[in-house]
């Protein structure tokens, strides 16, 4: 049964990693559309083909790695599990309010919105829930662990906790959403009412794609300046959504949408206070992990327990 779950674990990783590469190259070669901002669809797939890329590469290797009975592999498909519950925590929500904003348009249609409703979150559910919440489960048993972990290395494990790894590649992998976000983003809301653009924002989204890179490889080395860097860092992220879900108004959302995109959609604030809501309990539960891990950082690194 054990190796049956991990033949089918491999064989699902491949496949998608298989998808993702010939959905993106067809996106990438159909005929420019103009969508939002002036942008044409084309433009938009050039702007992430290198996230995109990446994160197929990553699939197929994980599953190549899996097929093997590579330990790499194994950690791999953990924090693709971790990081798929973590993108739940904002997809859900924000489906939830992209449904509710074309609601008007789909029964037009004659479109089940309730239908669609339930499909598109009960997707969400089974592939960014239940499945990775499965895989971290079953990968971190024991006798699994014992499959692709020989039993000189199991005595010689690294003392970072999975968690703590887990945030520090999340934060380096932010670097390739710079490359989408300096080509797709056209007015930013740094904080409540206060909207930044242009090469103001390219110099922000650098800088602050730099202080990520720096913590993710300080928690990763278990660096003291890692720690406090961190919690600062994640201290802003707080003060700016707090701000940012006390000041909201229809007025600071139809600046942050595109015109070509509000014209065919109705948004409440009420959605969007509830996606901020999200956003705010992120950097709020990842503070208070990193925080009690402080001893890993100041102290002795005794323990791998994430």
């Amino acid at each position: 049964m054990k190796n049956f779950v991990i033949a089918m674990t491999w064989i699902y990783h491949l496949l998608i990693g298989v998808l993702f590469v010939f959905f993106t190259i067809m996106a990438f070669m159909a005929p420019p559309v103009k969508v939002v901002s002036g942008m044409t669809t084309k433009q938009m797939m050039t702007a992430s083909l290198m996230l995109n890329g990446i994160e197929a590469v990553w699939l197929i290797a994980t599953a190549l790695g899996l097929f093997k009975r590579k330990n790499w592999a194994r950690i791999s498909l953990l924090i693709m599990s971790g990081l798929a519950l973590s993108a739940a925590l904002v997809m859900i929500p924000s489906m939830l309010f992209i449904l509710q904003s074309f609601q008007e348009q789909l029964s037009q249609k004659d479109i089940p919105w309730h239908v669609l409703q339930g499909f598109a979150i009960g997707f969400l559910i089974i592939f960014f829930v239940v499945i990775p919440s499965f895989f971290i489960y079953f990968f971190n048993k024991k006798s699994v662990k014992a499959v692709f972990i020989p039993e000189q290395e199991r005595l010689s494990l690294s003392p970072i906790p999975f968690g703590v790894k887990l945030i520090s590649i999340s934060y380096f992998m932010s670097i390739f959403g710079t490359f989408y976000s300096i080509a797709a983003i056209t007015n930013y809301p740094l904080i409540g009412n206060i909207f930044i653009s242009g090469a103001l924002f390219k110099i922000y989204t650098v800088i602050s794609t730099a202080i990520a890179v720096f913590i993710a490889i300080g928690l990763w080395q278990l660096k003291k300046s890692a720690w406090y860097a961190f919690i600062i860092y994640n201290g802003l992220m707080i003060f700016k959504y707090a701000v940012d879900l006390l000041t909201i108004t229809e007025e600071t959302i139809a600046r942050m949408m595109p015109q070509e995109f509000t014209a065919n959609a109705q948004f409440s604030v009420g959605m969007f206070k509830m996606i901020l809501i999200f956003s705010l309990l992120v950097p709020v539960g990842l503070s208070i992990y990193i925080y009690k891990r402080k001893n890993l950082f100041f102290g002795k690194k005794k323990s791998a327990i994430s």
